[in-house]
């Protein structure tokens, strides 16, 4: 019984989802984000760890990825659950909570993402 109890508690403290705004530095991180878009263009998928800005390394990112929509910073995975930020490069991306990701906005162009798989 214990051991349920102990397998339950871990997997409910594995899940991932969206965070909220008291979690980052909105400046910082809109800052990494301007400064990683300036890099994307070099990159194709991910991009590599040494290229991160400082506040990406400090804040614990697993990965940052690129896509045509804009750029991921991943900060939690289990199996194929994950959540992090995101930054799009289009302005007028709206965020959108019933589709998978889901997003949810934090402020200016950073977004929280989290995605079901």
């Amino acid at each position: 019984m214990k051991l349920r109890i102990l397998l339950f508690a871990f997997i409910l403290s594995a899940c991932t989802g969206h965070y909220d705004v008291g979690k980052f530095d909105l400046v910082k991180a809109d800052e990494a984000m301007l400064d990683l878009k300036k890099k994307s263009a070099k990159y194709k998928g991910q991009i590599p760890k040494d290229q991160w800005p400082e506040y990406i390394t400090a804040i614990g990112a697993n990965r940052v990825f690129i896509t045509k929509e804009g750029i991921y910073i991943e900060l939690d995975r289990f199996f194929v659950d994950e959540s992090g930020l995101f930054s799009p490069y289009d302005k007028a991306f709206t965020a959108d909570t019933t589709e998978d990701p889901a997003y949810l906005h934090l402020g200016g162009q950073l977004y929280s993402y989290h995605r079901k798989g």
